[in-house]
């Protein structure tokens, strides 16, 4: 009992240290994972925002069909599902890799693949820059009303290619 519980938490550490580096969209395999492990690595690994500049999602495979259905519990989605919402995710069919969507995931079950997934959308957090603080810090609605002019039209440029689009 005492020794698998050890190798489950080695486990779960091992995990929470990968995803913390991710640096993009990666899969990671839930197989063996009960519900220690799960809140564990939940907290380890997605309870701290993620350093990235870029919004991702992480793919966990939690269970599937009659070729790979031994290898997870029966109740893993619902047991992830359960630590992600105590450590403040929201569950979202609608959500996507955008960084609106930090703090929410969705279950999907791929009938192709035969494979049950949690696609879960973390916090991210700007990786540091060097020279203090920059623009990094500032919102979007943050950097749109402390541009000077310049700054701002090529911002509206940007984001609005024609000239009819501008006069909407």
């Amino acid at each position: 009992g005492r020794e698998r519980r050890r190798m489950s938490e080695d486990k779960a550490k091992k995990l929470a240290a990968e995803i913390q580096a991710s640096s993009s969209s990666e899969t990671f395999d839930l197989a063996g994972y009960g519900p220690e492990g799960l809140a564990q690595l939940v907290k380890a690994g997605l309870g701290t925002p993620i350093r990235s500049a870029e919004m991702m999602r992480l793919t966990f495979v939690c269970g599937g069909g009659k070729k790979v259905r031994q290898k997870y519990a029966d109740n893993l989605p619902s047991l992830f599902g359960d630590a992600l919402k105590s450590s403040g995710f929201v569950e979202d069919r609608g959500a996507a890799a955008s960084l609106d969507c930090q703090g929410r995931y969705k279950f999907q079950h791929d009938t192709d693949k035969d494979l049950k997934f949690v696609h879960v959308f973390p916090r991210i957090a700007p990786p540091d820059t060097p020279g203090g603080e920059g623009d990094a810090a500032l919102s979007p609605a943050d950097l749109v009303i402390f541009a000077d002019l310049p700054a701002f039209r090529t911002m509206v440029a940007k984001k609005t290619p024609s000239f009819s689009q501008r006069c909407r």
